[in-house]
């Protein structure tokens, strides 16, 4: 059941906001996955009063593209902890690991007895399944191929974006994580949600394709209003002009945040918004005349393949 408490927000009278960007899985997704049920409306608010509203997960392509569709966004929005950007079907933006290292990477992991998921645009490799693991993969059963990773797979012709590495079952990880650092020094590996570690290409931060979405609006960072809740969350949280936690969110995200709202649980981001929009909006938005001549830039041209090397 939503909460009735009223929330209050700190955002300073005089500050413009002209992008929204949100996170999903704990920030506007509650614990049984559920789209925190006030946002579609505040979203077409949103949308009347020249406000732009767009997504930035985690997930891929495939487990994000409900959303979009059902908030009605026709903005780029950014997938796999900036791995990729897309806007509808097409892919704007596509960060990649490189790819002369992927074999070594999954042969090290495999190595070191970590469970993983290796993200191609059309398979996912799987080594070891956890639960936690075998729930992401069983949501893409039928959309993406499903192969059971050996070391004997080499990825000729194929590339990936992100892995997902569950270390639940791995008392050393601060340890390991050195290690792999060393090993492959041109490549990232961050804590995500929980137990999760994600490896990505340096480029593919919320951070990076954040600035890249703002850019091609026109928007300055300073205008932009991010929510977040995890460890992945951190980067755009500090990039943008005024960082959201929810609640439920990890400590260092709540402390990176300039403001908290409600829990995911709680529809904290939906019920934030709505003070925005009543008490702030009529007052930083009254220059029309200026949000309409506002220039924006062609949406990413072209599209971007981009990894490290």
């Amino acid at each position: 059941m939503v909460s009735q408490m009223k929330q209050s927000i700190r955002l300073p009278r005089n500050k413009k906001i002209s992008l929204i960007v949100c996170d999903c899985d704990g920030t506007i997704l509650d614990e049984k996955k559920n789209l925190d049920s006030g946002l579609k409306n505040v979203v077409g608010l949103l949308k009347k009063k020249k406000i732009d509203f767009s997504l930035a997960s985690g997930r891929n392509y495939y487990l994000i593209r409900p959303f979009v569709d059902e908030l009605r966004i026709d903005l780029p929005y950014i997938t796999d902890n900036g791995g990729n950007i897309y806007q509808g079907e097409q892919r704007l933006v596509n960060n990649i690991l490189p790819p002369e290292a992927l074999p070594a990477i999954a042969a090290w992991l495999y190595h070191h007895d970590l469970p993983f998921l290796i993200y191609t645009d059309c398979s996912v490799y799987i080594n070891e399944a956890t639960e936690t693991l075998q729930h992401f993969a069983d949501r893409l059963n039928g959309l993406m191929n499903l192969i059971p990773y050996s070391p004997q797979i080499d990825f000729a012709g194929e590339t990936s974006y992100k892995i997902t590495v569950d270390s639940a079952e791995q008392g050393t990880m601060p340890g390991l994580v050195q290690a792999f650092f060393e090993t492959f020094p041109d490549v990232n590996i961050k804590p995500s949600e929980g137990k999760l570690y994600t490896i990505t290409s340096p480029e593919a931060t919320k951070a990076n394709a954040l600035k890249q979405l703002a850019d091609s609006l026109s928007v300055p960072l300073s205008e932009v209003m991010v929510f977040g809740d995890n460890h992945n969350d951190i980067s755009m949280i500090e990039e943008a002009g005024w960082g959201v936690a929810v609640s439920n969110g990890e400590p260092d995200a709540v402390e990176a945040a300039d403001d908290l709202c409600g829990s995911n649980d709680d529809n904290g981001v939906s019920e934030y918004l709505k003070i925005f929009i009543k008490e702030y909006i009529q007052l930083t938005h009254c220059d029309p005349v200026g949000l309409l001549l506002r220039k924006r830039k062609p949406l990413f041209p072209a599209v971007m393949l981009i990894w490290s090397g």
